[in-house]
């Protein structure tokens, strides 16, 4: 019996897992509103917290990211 109901608890256990990887949704926020440019991705599970910090830290950094492939360096330029 108690292994079981143990089965039962590791299936809703991953039940749950299943339905918050469906709900999860992602939110555009552009990181130079100004421009609507360098648009990035961020979970909206994320606390609101954590989704402001996260913003702020990729905002900070923004110029170490390539925003397109001449931002790339290495690439041959017949790719882009």
């Amino acid at each position: 019996m108690e292994a079981l109901l143990a089965q039962k608890r590791d299936f809703e256990e991953q039940m749950n897992w299943i339905t918050q990887v469906r709900e999860d949704v992602l939110d555009t926020v552009f990181l130079d509103p100004a421009q609507s440019a360098k648009p990035v991705k961020i979970r909206t599970l994320f606390d609101m917290d954590f989704q402001t910090e996260l913003i702020q830290l990729l905002t900070k950094f923004q110029d170490v990211f390539a925003w397109d492939y001449s931002g790339m360096k290495g690439l041959d330029p017949k790719f882009y």
